[in-house]
C-alpha cells in the first residue's frame, strides 16, 4: 500500500501519535502500541514518503517521567527525518467527555469583543492532572515566549516551522524542569544545523541508517533508558 501510495504522488502521511506512554495511549483510546508507532514510523520513511505526527505533550493524564520520555522519543523522531507537530494541551471543547468530566481543571482565555466593550470568558484548554506537570504547564505559559526569542535570536531563526517551533518546545519545557543536559545539548545541535542549513533532509539517512536507529531502541520505553 505505502509503495503505491509513493508511486501516486503522496509526500506526507500524517499520524495522531499524542504521546508515546502507553498509559496515555490507553486513555486517549487509541488502540494502538508504542511499538507499533515505531514500526509504522519506519515503514513510512522506508517507503520513501515524510512522516508527520502530532504530540499533546501536557495530556491530561500524563505524568512527567512519561512527558520526559515523549519528549526523548520526539528527538530520535526528528533525527530520523520525522516531521514533530505539537498540539501543547487537549483544547477544552464543551459537550466533549474530557470537557465535561469534573476531574479536569479548565484554563479559561479572555477575549474582548470589539463593539460590545465586553469581555468574553471561555474554556480555553485543559490542564494536567499530575501537579508536577501542572506545575510545568503554568510556568511554560508564563515563560515559552521567552524561550522563543532567545533562541530565535541565538540562532538567527527567522521562520518556525514545525520542526523549529517542536524543538524550541522542548527545550522550554526541559529547561524549566532542569537538568536534562543531554537532550538540550541535542535539541541546540539540532537548531545550530536548521540555521546553517545542515538539518537532516526529509529521508536523507536513507533506509539503513533509519533502520538502524530504530531498531535499537528498547520498544515501550525511552531510547536513553539502560
Amino acid at each position: 500500500m505505502l509503495e503505491n501510495m509513493k508511486q501516486a504522488g503522496f509526500r506526507m502521511i500524517m499520524l495522531g501519535v499524542e504521546s508515546f506512554s502507553e498509559r496515555v495511549l490507553k486513555d486517549f483510546n487509541k488502540r494502538i502500541t508504542v511499538p507499533e508507532i515505531w514500526k509504522s514510523i519506519q515503514r513510512i520513511l522506508d517507503a520513501g514518503i515524510q512522516p508527520l505526527y502530532y504530540v499533546i505533550p501536557f495530556a491530561p493524564t500524563i505524568k512527567l517521567d512519561e512527558l520526559i520520555d515523549t519528549i526523548r522519543q520526539s528527538i530520535i523522531a526528528l533525527t530520523v527525518g520525522v516531521e514533530v507537530s505539537i498540539n501543547t494541551y487537549i483544547w477544552a471543547i464543551p459537550g466533549t467527555p474530557v470537557y465535561e468530566s469534573e476531574q479536569h481543571e479548565v484554563m479559561y482565555k479572555d477575549t474582548f469583543v470589539e463593539g460590545a466593550n465586553k469581555i468574553l470568558r471561555k474554556p480555553h484548554f485543559i490542564l494536567p492532572e499530575d501537579p508536577e506537570v501542572k506545575t510545568l504547564a503554568e510556568k511554560f505559559i508564563e515563560h515559552y515566549p521567552s524561550y522563543e526569542q532567545e533562541l530565535c535570536q541565538k540562532f538567527g531563526i527567522t521562520h518556525m516551522p514545525r520542526r523549529t517551533a517542536s524543538l524550541v518546545t522542548f527545550y522550554a519545557m526541559l529547561d524549566l524542569l532542569g537538568d536534562y543536559e543531554q537532550e538540550k545539548g541535542l535539541i541546540l545541535e539540532a537548531l545550530d544545523d536548521i540555521a546553517h542549513g545542515r538539518f537532516i533532509d526529509r529521508l536523507a539517512y536513507g533506509k539503513k541508517s533509519t533502520q538502524t536507529l530504530i531498531s535499537s531502541m528498547k520498544w515501550g520505553s525511552s531510547p536513553w533508558a539502560s
